[in-house]
């Protein structure tokens, strides 16, 4: 016998089932074991759905196109490219399966096809509003539409991407998400159909079934689906009539806004999408819709229609309220106990829904964007600009409702009611007021925030100023206020700042603690009677800045913008993303972090995560680009890189990234075109002219670009020697990513290219001896097992450690700031040069000149090569490198012209070795020698022992100490030179120029691995690193030589400069530069022609430097002495050489023993130019700053000058030197200072 009332039950809730899969899922589940009770509930179910279907609409319209065919599909039928596997979806027009695709790649897709015998006219035309509705839209939270077309039959079918997923409501609970997990998931529906309103699609059946989440890498992705009764707002979807007929109802009742369900023909536009949107967010704060589904049902049609259009629903908190026991359990899926889950709800977000709710859709948010805006509001604990309704706005719902009886209780109540009203709104008034001035202060914190990001932090600065008596941001404008003195002007003033917010609120003043015990462990000046002093006082800041730490995400944000180290930074952030997955800054910041370290993965998901929650911002899409064109995707790339311009497009760093993506591809007049669009939208801006002539060049255009080259030198906008140097890093970038830098069909010729061809003529001769394995970095260091590089990355004044495994390519970012590495011979640590600067991972991903940080103190580091541990500061100083045990390290004292060592971990101070007069020296491996070059180009090789020159060498036609470095049997050197890559051999007391071109400093690999790294300049601007393998019988330079004498370097110097002049008749240097190469050559005649051809060419320009060339024409023959020194002088006022000669060219101009060199007014200016290069803070150059206004008169000056020199002084060093002090003496009296030897000084 049949069990009616337990068929009746089964059928009753598989009528609830929102989906065919969900319904067969409970049906198996209740019919378990029961094929009978089974069987009765199908036929009932499909007795329903053929009554539904045959009640939906008009029996049989003119427009009705049976299709008569006998075939139907199943599992198994193949339609065009994709093989049913079986049926996951239907509705009332259509049934969705998923599928295979078989070709051209095999992949599971979700394909929808319109019902056998429902291909009506107007049936088609939905279901093709559905396709083109999704095909216009591209969000990754949105379905994508892969295919389209008809069966044999005609019957018009879809593909679109398969979503795996439950309702977004099901996964909540399942899953039990609290409220700000399930608000963070909200946002991305919004954006999502943000987007579809941006494209001009109106949903408008936005319910849970209809939002899935899937999983990507184990993390919840929200895809709004089922556009099958979308609307178009501007333009029409399809072709074919869409229409909806009279009294019929479009939506889902439960979700359906007050103009939907009124059917009077009011056009339905973006805000009905918003009413469904809050019913969606009030069912995943409550667990229940306003009005049940059941309560609608049950009321009837006309019922229906006026609760949904007048009847008001209960605020969430309120309703929450009423659930009565299921409170509990709807608690209990948000991890909250009911009391907690009400107070959550109560206030910002029942306005946030209620607002949304409101009958009057001009009352609801107007875009979806001002939803997520106010609930991001919320979350951030921020006034939201959703709130009750006003007095005024309720009585006249009131009197609407109830107009008869309102009338007469109006006259009574109207005298009492008006003064009401009028304070209500006075009240609102002023509240709207506050709102909007929050709002707007800040937007321009925010906007100083982005100027800090970009690295434009004087921007960032003059923006932030206005912001810090704001009573809405004055803390936070006055902590990042902080963090930008302490980037412009050193600890010192920031101190002051910092120490007045420690007094604010206790998030505030946990960051300014925090940031405070940073500061004053890097001040320590490293003496032993005030390091205690500091240490104690960085322990105490940590500790209560710790203490008033709160665990939300936008502290461990903030912490992770002050914290000193890669781990320790990723770890706030990794933190803050987790607490609150949709806290965009965290995002952004953690995006960036992922940038720098080159983890191209991490930063697509973030930048992916940044477009979800903003996606009118263009920095999301940026960033993705940039990660799609790192990993080799260059079309999706491009794609991201539209969609960010889109949204900022005038915005030019946009289009130069764009440029970038389509250099690398090959499209180069793709490229042109956004190359011209950044100088249209910058034309200041040198680089983005650079960046046109490169294009330029790549196109062919090479008229042009002679054109635009002439204008860059000529407005200013580059120098010539920095846009030289650009143009030949460009070729060697090019070439290494296997493109030619020029159309193959012509050569370009000209003085614009000059430089290009050379570069590229370089790296074609490394090429066949090294390979190129860092593209931007210098000054490497081997492990001692030979397969790891640690070396500087980024530019100087803006970079970091980082370790490149050449056996797999990988990458890692030791610590930062930091450059000039050492690695311990025993593998454990990596000593490097740091200054004093606060520098974010995100600086090193941006596009910055070389310089020294504003409060530059050159200090010696230590940390474990493993990135375990905490870096630890060892001495004033610079460059460091190893004793062969690893217990000390050796290193230059700066100013102080001394070679020290320190032991490692036993607190000792500094040990003075020996003194040499220059910045850069170098202990041989075993300890016996030491290696230095002085300013005058000359190298000296000196005993410890008895502390007497060995050897010493020069390299001709080079100015300045280069870069040396041992060989790790110390029987060679090598040293990298502007001129030229050299290897001095110590047995045969000689050197041999290897390689061609502008080189720094090289690093031999242990001896068992017989390789060496070689440090390719383009000095100041770029460096990048080779490895070439060794040939372990020879030595170096017969294993990268050939090699070159000095004078068949001299003669290959003088070759290059004929070429030069070639091109350029007219440029005086290059005459004086071919002069010089003739001088060493012992050709006379040659020489004496080219000064000649100087002198005439500068004409009255110069009369210094005319008197100087004069002057060296005299006396050509003593090569060694005034004729150097005069040649130095003229080269430095020329302008051939750049930074220290400078300084160089100043000194002798101010000291010189011969009066014919000596401008006081000349080495003032060359002087000033040094000291700005180096931000006044190198001692050296202030030195000579002092003698120059010496040797002008201006003696008040020099004194002044010569105590900064003596302050800025190491502390090491007791007393200033005695040759600083002797100065500063005659400077007192009134006298210059006189120099009877280059190396007296």
């Amino acid at each position: 016998m049949k069990d009616v009332q337990k068929i009746r039950a089964v059928f009753c809730e598989a009528l609830k089932k929102e989906t065919q899969q969900a319904r067969d899922a409970y049906i198996a589940c209740a019919c378990k074991g029961d094929p009978n009770l089974r069987q009765e509930v199908e036929a009932l179910l499909e007795s329903q759905s053929k009554a539904n279907d045959f009640f939906k609409g008009p029996l049989l319209g003119p427009d009705v196109t049976l299709d008569t065919s006998a075939i139907t599909e199943g599992p198994g039928t193949t339609i065009g490219n994709y093989k049913l596997l079986e049926q996951i979806g239907e509705g009332g027009m259509a049934v969705v399966y998923m599928a295979e695709q078989e070709r051209p790649l095999r992949r599971r897709v979700a394909l929808k096809i319109i019902k056998l015998g429902m291909d009506t006219k107007s049936v088609i035309a939905r279901f093709e509003v559905e396709r083109q509705a999704l095909a216009v839209m591209d969000h990754p939270n949105i379905a994508k539409v892969f295919d389209a077309g008809s069966t044999e039959t005609g019957r018009p079918y879809f593909v679109m991407e398969l979503v795996r997923g439950v309702s977004i409501t099901d996964y909540c609970d399942k899953n039990k998400l609290d409220t700000k997990e399930r608000l963070n998931l909200f946002i991305q529906v919004c954006n999502a159909v943000q987007h579809a309103h941006q494209k001009g699609i109106i949903h408008r059946d936005i319910k849970p079934s209809n939002v899935m989440i899937t999983l990507h890498d184990g993390k919840p992705v929200p895809k709004v689906i089922d556009f099958g009764i979308a609307k178009a707002t501007s333009q029409r979807l399809t072709e074919k009539t869409l229409f909806t007929r009279y009294a019929q109802m479009i939506g889902t009742p439960a979700y359906m806004s007050p103009e939907q369900a009124e059917m009077s023909g009011l056009d339905i536009d973006t805000r009905t999408d918003i009413y469904s949107l809050g019913i969606l967010l009030y069912e995943l704060l409550t667990g229940v819709t306003p009005f049940s589904e059941k309560q609608l049902r049950e009321a009837g049609y006309l019922e229906m229609q006026r609760i949904i259009r007048e009847k008001e629903p209960l605020k969430p908190s309120t309703k929450l309220s009423t659930l009565g026991d299921t409170l509990t359990d709807v608690a209990e899926h948000r991890k909250a106990s009911p009391d907690l889950l009400q107070k959550l709800v109560r206030g910002d977000l029942d306005w946030i829904v209620m607002k949304s709710l409101e009958k009057d859709r001009t009352r609801r948010y107007d875009t979806t964007a001002e939803m997520v805006a106010d609930i991001a509001r919320h979350i951030n604990h921020e006034p939201v600009l959703a709130g009750p309704p006003s007095q005024i706005y309720r009585l006249r719902k009131f009197i609407r409702r109830h107009r008869t009886h309102a009338i007469g209780a109006a006259v009574v109540a109207v005298l009492l009611a008006g003064m009401t009203v009028i304070s209500v709104m006075y009240v609102q008034a002023h509240n709207r007021g506050k709102e909007a001035e929050f709002l707007k202060h800040k937007d321009i914190l925010s906007k100083a925030m982005e100027f800090r990001s970009r690295g434009q932090f004087q921007d960032a600065l003059n923006t932030v100023e206005d912001m810090l008596s704001s009573k809405h941001v004055g803390p936070e404008a006055r902590l990042l206020r902080g963090r930008l003195i302490l980037e412009l002007h050193g600890p010192v003033d920031a101190v002051k700042e910092l120490e007045e917010l420690i007094k604010e609120r206790e998030e505030i003043a946990s960051q300014a603690h925090l940031l405070l015990a940073r500061i004053y462990l890097e001040s320590d000046p490293g003496d032993p009677k005030t390091t205690k002093q500091y240490q104690q006082k960085a322990k105490e800041h940590q500790q209560e800045g710790e203490k008033l730490f709160s665990e939300t995400a936008e502290a461990y944000f903030n912490q992770a913008m002050i914290v000193g180290t890669v781990k320790k930074t990723l770890e706030c952030l990794n933190k803050a993303v987790e607490l609150e997955p949709g806290h965009y800054p965290s995002r952004k910041a953690r995006a960036l972090a992922y940038y720098a370290l080159r983890d191209y993965r991490g930063m697509e998901r973030d930048a992916v995560a940044m477009t979800t929650l903003r996606d009118w911002d263009s920095l999301g899409y940026s960033l993705l680009a940039i990660a799609l064109r790192e990993t080799g995707n260059f079309g999706e790339a491009v794609q991201y890189h539209n969609k960010a311009i889109k949204v900022s497009s005038d915005e030019p760093e946009l289009y130069d990234q764009r440029r970038r993506t389509h250099m690398q591809m090959a499209n180069f007049e793709l490229a042109l075109f956004d190359a011209r669009k950044c100088v249209e939208l910058e034309p200041e801006k040198g680089i983005y002219h650079f960046h046109k002539f490169c294009a330029l060049v790549a196109s062919g255009r090479y008229d042009e670009a002679i054109a635009e080259h002439d204008k860059i030198v000529e407005s200013g906008l580059m120098i010539r020697d920095h846009l030289d140097l650009s143009a030949a890093k460009y070729v060697s970038d090019t070439l290494d990513m296997g493109l030619l830098w020029y159309p193959p069909r012509v050569k370009p010729e000209g003085a614009a290219f000059v430089a290009m061809h050379e570069a590229a003529e370089i790296y074609l001769q490394l090429a066949k001896k090294a390979k190129r394995v860092v593209p931007e970095g210098f000054r490497a260091t081997w492990s001692p097992d030979g397969r790891r590089l640690a070396y500087t990355r980024g530019v100087l004044g803006s970079s970091g450690i980082e370790i490149l495994n050449l056996e797999t390519g990988n990458t890692r970012l030791l610590t930062i700031p930091g450059f000039d590495p050492a690695w311990s011979p025993d593998g454990s640590y990596i000593a490097f040069t740091r200054s004093r600067q606060y520098l974010l991972l995100a600086d090193l991903t941006l596009e910055r000149s070389p310089k020294w940080p504003i409060h530059q103190e050159r200090e010696v580091w230590i940390t474990r090569a493993d990135g375990t541990g905490e870096p630890e500061f060892l001495a004033r100083g610079s460059l460091p490198h190893w004793s062969r045990d690893s217990t000390r390290v050796f290193f230059n004292s700066g100013t102080n012209y001394k070679t020290s060592s320190i032991l490692i971990g036993d607190g000792s101070n500094p040990n003075p070795i020996i003194p040499c007069r220059s910045f850069h020296s170098v202990v041989s491996p075993n300890e016996e020698f030491v290696a230095y070059g002085d300013r005058f180009g000359k190298y000296n090789i000196v005993e410890l022992a008895t502390n007497s020159i060995v050897a010493r060498w020069k390299v001709p036609l080079v100015i300045g100490d280069g870069l040396i470095n041992w060989s790790p049997d110390g029987k060679e050197l090598s040293m990298g030179a502007g001129k030229g890559l050299w290897i001095y051999n110590m047995k045969e007391k000689n050197a041999t120029k290897v390689l061609s071109g502008s080189f720094g400093w090289c690093s031999w690999s242990p001896p068992d691995t017989r390789k060496i790294a070689i440090g390719r300049s383009y000095w100041p601007l770029h460096r990048e690193i080779w490895v070439a393998n060794l040939d372990p019988n020879v030595p170096t330079a017969e294993s990268l030589g050939p090699g070159r004498t000095p004078e068949e370097h001299c003669q290959e110097m003088a070759d290059f400069y004929t070429r030069r002049i070639n091109f350029e008749p007219e440029n005086a240097g290059y005459y004086l530069s071919r002069a010089e190469c003739y001088m060493y050559l012992q050709n006379r005649e040659r020489a004496s022609a080219d000064i000649e051809m100087c002198l005439r060419l500068l004409g009255e320009r110069d009369h210094l430097a005319t008197s100087l060339v004069t002057r060296l024409q005299e006396n050509w023959d003593d090569a060694d002495a005034v004729p150097f020194e005069v040649l130095a002088c003229a080269r430095g006022i020329l302008g051939l050489e750049n930074s220290g000669t400078f300084n160089y060219t100043a000194w002798l101009l101010a000291t010189s023993p011969s009066a014919e060199c000596r401008d006081g007014a000349k080495a003032v200016e060359i002087a000033t130019k040094a000291c700005e290069l180096t931000n006044w803070k190198n001692a050296n150059f202030i030195d000579t700053l002092a003698a120059a206004y010496a040797e002008a008169g201006e003696f008040d000056e020099a004194v002044k000058w010569q105590n900064e020199a003596i302050k800025l002084l190491s502390p090491e060093v007791e007393g200033p030197p005695p040759n600083m002090e002797k100065r500063l003496k005659l400077y007192q009296s009134g006298q210059p200072y006189r120099e009877s030897s280059p190396e007296d000084r």
